[in-house]
């Protein structure tokens, strides 16, 4: 036996070397849990890491996260839809003996509920929990359906430390985008568009076609000249975290061990990768990007035809995101039409008219883009529109009528539309002016109907006051160039007065026509014309000239006598001259000269020119009597 004092020193010697030992029951185990988003703020898609720690604890158990029942380690899981996000952790003590036990099974012709994966968790080393919890399987066993009722039943496990964390995860925020505008469109040829620019999330913006300074928002003035597409590009740090959604992708299929005795329903634990959220079917499930999940059961069962025989295999559903993120560069863009202005109308129609009677007008307008186009009238020119026409196809024909009730000059004008808005301008209106006459008759009602300057009688178209027509002027007052030589009325040859009928035949010297044969036409080309009114563009005679020497043979170092005549030829027009250098200016229709000492062979010519404005010559040859030397 040992004595107290024995026993007094053994215990101060333990404690002494450190061997004193605590039992286990008397520690307090502990967990802790922490979770971290991986982006801030955490959106849908978006990752946390959850990390766990523990003491005194045989396994740990996570709620909306995978621990493997380790009882410590980080994994990274995804975040789910917006809202708040508790991750829990519950650690379990070290001395478990539950088990899960068959309560009855029973054969069916069709499979049956399979909950065993929710319901009831396991460890690795087989025990269950929660104690009492019950599921139901059914397998397969060749022709019927076995189905089996499990609960956990015995000393199981007991939470004995926990801890929980809660992140917040807001909705989505909007996808990066920018808008474009352009006012006005159609735009005028000539005017500017507002080009106008707003985006949300984006950190610079190009424009095509602009310039937007890199500025995210914006206005700026331009000046197209044709039909334009402006266009604008903005660059985003932000990608969209517009959620896609899961679909499935494929099935793994792993052996695994399994122990002897009912089939275990859930291995889950065993793959820790990737797990989907809440480890369940998340097909339709919101998510980003391309990432994938995996959803574990285990497929397990006996063998009922070989008795002992039991087969094990975990299956993986893997599920894969559809998309949800966009690229980081937005685009925008707008179409201005350009528009050019119509044409002002042309107008046809008369210049007099009856008071009290209908005038017919024409109008017709071009416009330059082939648009519809409209015409507008103003009968009276004071500013207002008085008739529209419809719309019709570029350079489309409006007719109508128009009556003014008392004698008078009116003007009045029209301007054209396109369908777009643009109206003709520079110029924008077309004129147009009409005399309206009383109905007594056009050469009694005191009114220049025809616009020549000549009223009822005074005008050459009216050769009685009974007349209704002041227009029908003869020839030589009608303002026309009717024999086409540029000359109208009065100012033609043809013409004695403005009662003339007929503006030719014009006088010889104005009739366009070589009337005497000499290659001249008309006065002043032709000399035999005085004036452009000379009505005979006669023949003249043709020029005759001589020239004689005396004597024509001389001796060496001895002048000559020239003698010389002209007739038919223009006055001082005749020159002579010689070869040896002598030269006359001469007048007069003849006459001589003494030549300077020939003292060689010479030849003289006499030069005029004829009535028909054409030179004439004609020459003499003075040659030098041969000397002889005596031998």
């Amino acid at each position: 036996m040992i004595s107290k004092l024995t026993m007094s020193r053994i215990v101060s010697l333990a404690i002494f070397l450190g061997l004193f030992v605590v039992p286990y029951s008397a520690l307090a185990a502990t967990a802790s849990i922490t979770a971290t988003p991986n982006s801030s703020p955490l959106y849908t898609g978006g990752t946390v890491t959850v990390s766990w720690s523990s003491s005194g604890a045989f396994r740990c158990v996570g709620t909306n996260f995978n621990t493997a029942n380790a009882t410590s380690g980080t994994v990274t899981v995804t975040a789910g839809s917006a809202g708040t996000k508790t991750y829990s952790v519950a650690c379990y003590d070290d001395t478990p003996s539950c088990s899960l036990v068959e309560t009855s099974s029973f054969i069916e012709d069709a499979s049956g509920q399979n909950n065993c994966n929710s319901n009831i968790n396991y460890s690795p080393s087989g025990s269950c929990y929660p104690k009492n919890a019950t599921c139901q399987s059914s397998v397969s066993t060749g022709q019927y359906w076995r189905w089996t009722n499990y609960q956990c039943q015995g000393s199981c496990s007991t939470a004995v430390a926990s801890d929980s964390v809660t992140v917040n995860n807001p909705p989505p925020p909007p996808d990066p985008n920018v808008v474009l505008t352009a006012s006005p469109s159609p735009v005028i040829a000539g005017n500017s568009v507002l080009l106008s620019w707003t985006s949300d999330r984006a950190t610079s913006c190009t424009g095509v076609g602009f310039s937007t300074g890199g500025e995210t928002d914006g206005s700026v003035s331009v000046t197209p000249t044709e039909d334009t597409t402006y266009s604008i590009t903005c660059n985003s740090e932000v990608y969209s975290s517009t959620p896609g959604t899961y679909e499935y992708a494929y099935r793994d299929v792993t052996d695994l061990w399994c122990t002897e005795g009912p089939p275990q329903p859930n291995y889950s634990n065993y793959y820790t990768e990737n797990q989907c959220p809440g480890n369940s079917d998340p097909t339709g499930d919101a998510c980003v990007g391309s990432e994938t999940c995996a959803v574990n059961s285990w497929s397990g069962g006996r063998d009922t035809v070989g008795g002992n025989t039991y087969y094990c295999n975990l299956i993986s559903d893997v599920y894969r995101c559809n998309g949800g993120s966009a690229p980081n560069q937005i685009t925008d863009s707008v179409s201005v039409i350009y528009n050019q202005r119509p044409n002002r109308p042309t107008i046809n129609g008369p210049t007099t008219g009856v008071a009290g009677v209908a005038n017919a007008f024409t109008f017709q307008a071009v416009d330059p883009d082939s648009d519809q186009v409209r015409y507008r009238i103003d009968w009276n020119d004071d500013g207002t529109y008085d008739q529209s026409s419809s719309y019709g196809a570029s350079n489309w024909l409006f007719s109508t009528n128009y009556t003014w009730s008392s004698p008078g000059t009116y003007t009045f004008k029209a301007r054209t539309n396109d369908i777009l808005g643009a109206y003709s301008l520079s110029p924008t209106w077309q004129y147009h002016t009409i005399t309206i006459g009383s109905a007594a008759g056009q050469c009694e009602d005191g009114i220049d109907n025809d616009g020549d300057g000549l009223i009822d009688l005074a005008d050459f178209g009216c050769p009685n006051s009974s007349d209704p027509d002041e227009s029908d002027n003869p020839q030589c007052s009608d303002g026309i160039d009717n024999d086409g030589d540029g000359l109208v009325d009065l100012d033609d040859f043809g013409c004695s007065g403005g009662g003339d009928t007929s503006e030719s035949p014009n006088p010889q010297c104005s009739d366009g026509i070589d009337n005497n044969g000499n290659g001249k036409i008309d006065y002043p080309a032709d000399p035999a014309c005085s004036s452009s009114s000379d009505n005979n563009e006669e023949t003249l005679a043709d020029a005759v000239i001589s020239l004689s020497a005396t004597p024509q043979l001389t001796q060496n170092n001895a002048p000559v006598i020239l003698n010389w005549s002209a007739e038919n030829v223009q006055d001082d027009s005749c020159s002579l001259s010689g070869t040896n250098g002598d030269s006359w200016s001469l007048s007069g229709s003849s006459g001589n000269q003494l030549s300077s000492a020939i003292t060689e062979e010479t030849i003289f010519s006499l030069q005029c020119t004829d009535l028909n404005d054409d030179p004439v010559a004609t020459s003499v040859t003075i040659k030098l009597v041969p000397s002889f030397r005596e031998i």
